[in-house]
C-alpha cells in the first residue's frame, strides 16, 4: 500500500501488524518505523458506537464497529450502515496526527432482511430436506 501512495491503507496495515506480533526483529522495527512516520502525516478517526453494527469512513466500507481508520487529513463522513437519517452520520474535520472519536447514535433498529424474496414465500428450514 506505501508504493501504491495509499498511506492511509498502509498505516493501517503496518498498525495490524505491529498490534498483532510476531514479526522478526528487523521487520517489527521497519514496521514501528514507518507508522510513526505516518502517524506525523494522517490522522486517525476512532468510530465506538453503537457498538456491533457496522459504519464506513473514508476507504473502509461497513466495519464492525468500534473500529479505528487512518485517513488523510481534511473533512470525513462516517456513516452508520441502514442510516436514515442524520443521527446515523457524522462529519469529522482532521488535521495530521490528529485522533478524533466519533459516536453515532441509531434512530432505527439495524437493518433485517424481508420476509419474503422478490415478492415469493420463502420456505422454512424443514421444506428443504
Amino acid at each position: 500500500w506505501y508504493k501504491a501512495g495509499e498511506l492511509p491503507r498502509a498505516a493501517d496495515a503496518y498498525d495490524r501488524a505491529v498490534g498483532h506480533g510476531g514479526l522478526p526483529a528487523e521487520r517489527a522495527a521497519h514496521a514501528e518505523a514507518r507508522l510513526e512516520q505516518l502517524r506525523t502525516e494522517l490522522a486517525r478517526i476512532e468510530v465506538r458506537s453503537p457498538a456491533r453494527r457496522r459504519a464506513s469512513v473514508a476507504y473502509q466500507r461497513a466495519a464492525l464497529i468500534p473500529f479505528t481508520v487512518y485517513v488523510r487529513p481534511g473533512t470525513h463522513r462516517v456513516l452508520l450502515d441502514g442510516a436514515t437519517d442524520d443521527a446515523g452520520r457524522a462529519e469529522v474535520s482532521v488535521t495530521a496526527g490528529d485522533l478524533r472519536s466519533v459516536k453515532t447514535r441509531a434512530s432505527t433498529s439495524p437493518p433485517s432482511l424481508p420476509d419474503s424474496t422478490c415478492g415469493r414465500r420463502t420456505r422454512s428450514p424443514a421444506a428443504w430436506r
